[in-house]
C-alpha cells in the first residue's frame, strides 16, 4: 500500500511553496505522481486521478500506476 497526498500548492497563503498535503488515500502497489489539474478528463486515460477533499483545494491529482514486475 502506498498512502497519497495531494500535491497541489498549500491553499493558505502563509504556507506558500509547501503542498497541500491532504491525505487522498491508501493505493495498492506502486505509483507516482505525475501532475494537478482543475478537472479530471472526460474519459479515461489509464491513469488514478483522485480530487482533494480539503474544502478550500478540490485540486485533482493525476498519479500512473507503475507496473512492477
Amino acid at each position: 500500500m502506498v498512502r497519497i497526498t495531494c500535491h497541489a500548492p498549500h491553499p493558505d497563503t502563509a504556507r506558500d511553496g509547501d503542498p497541500c498535503g491532504t491525505l487522498l488515500g491508501d493505493i495498492p502497489g506502486a505509483i507516482v505522481f505525475v501532475t494537478t489539474s482543475r478537472r479530471a478528463p472526460e474519459s479515461p486515460d489509464g491513469d488514478v486521478w483522485v480530487r482533494c477533499t480539503r474544502r478550500e483545494c478540490g485540486i485533482w491529482n493525476r498519479f500512473r500506476l507503475v507496473p512492477i514486475d
